[in-house]
């Protein structure tokens, strides 16, 4: 009995929240300008501007990338590649990840104010991060050319893999906002597990390190996340894994989101 009267509330949750993102998507002009003008003022009066970003992070792929080359005893002409694509995507996940835990609240104001779709807060800060990302995307393609490129048929698999992955991180920025606003202790959780998971995560060290704990890598979905797009830009396709994992991750991101804005959106008003 219970289960017949929770299906409903499931599918009714399910289609209030796909009502909130489809009219949140209607509004890109509204969260992409302000997106844009974020990055724009907090890089107000800098000479770079938002290339700094690609410069920090430049200097740290390069110097840790040989550092960690050396420890490994790898080539570092193999090896910086591989970090570099692997620490660039996990920067795009993490900070925006991290943002999200005050996704609503940093937007109270408006928040009280206006009757705007919730999701479009949560698609400011994607953009935000997306231009960062493609910032670094510099870094990536420098370290590419410099390592000798390994182009091949592979190769194209990189753009269905980048759109999955940006994807699947902005869906999952949702149900991280929702729960942060109701629980305020959630957001050190938060940033506790994604500190874990980056150690736990080939990007500072190859999968073939761990040949004891393959199931680290094996049963990792960041390490799918990220090896839908690396593996392509290395001239290698993407496993059936990753692409499995990967789907499975964005069909997740996508119920949890939508049922989690359908169920409690009404109720974030009243949390701030």
């Amino acid at each position: 009995m219970s289960t017949a009267r929770s299906t409903p509330v499931f599918v009714a949750s399910l289609a209030a929240g796909v009502r909130d993102l489809r009219a949140a998507l209607g509004a890109h002009e509204l969260w992409a300008f302000m997106g844009w003008q974020d990055i724009r003022q907090r890089y107000r009066r800098t000479i770079l501007g938002p290339w700094w970003l690609a410069i920090s992070t430049g200097v740290l792929v390069v110097l840790l990338g040989f550092l960690w080359s050396e420890i490994f005893a790898v080539d570092a002409r193999t090896f910086l590649p591989f970090f570099g694509i692997g620490y660039v995507l996990w920067t795009f996940l993490a900070s925006a990840t991290l943002e999200a835990c005050t996704g609503f609240t940093q937007f109270e104001g408006i928040l009280k104010q206006r009757r705007v779709p919730l999701s479009a807060f949560l698609l400011r800060i994607a953009v935000r991060h997306a231009v960062a990302l493609a910032h670094n995307a510099i870094v990536v393609a420098l370290l590419v050319v410099w390592a000798g490129p390994q182009w091949s048929a592979a190769t194209v698999l990189a753009l269905p893999g980048l759109a999955m992955f940006i994807g699947t991180v902005t869906l999952s920025l949702i149900p991280v906002a929702v729960f942060c606003t109701r629980f305020r202790d959630f957001p050190q959780i938060v940033g506790n597990l994604l500190q874990v998971a980056f150690f736990a995560t080939p990007i500072m060290w190859r999968p073939e390190a761990v040949r004891n704990l393959r199931w680290i890598v094996e049963y990792n979905p960041f390490a799918h996340l990220i090896d839908i797009v690396r593996e392509p830009l290395l001239g290698r396709a993407p496993s059936v894994d990753d692409w499995t994992w990967s789907f499975g991750l964005l069909a997740l991101s996508f119920v949890a989101a939508t049922c989690l804005l359908g169920r409690y959106g009404r109720r974030v008003a009243y949390w701030l």
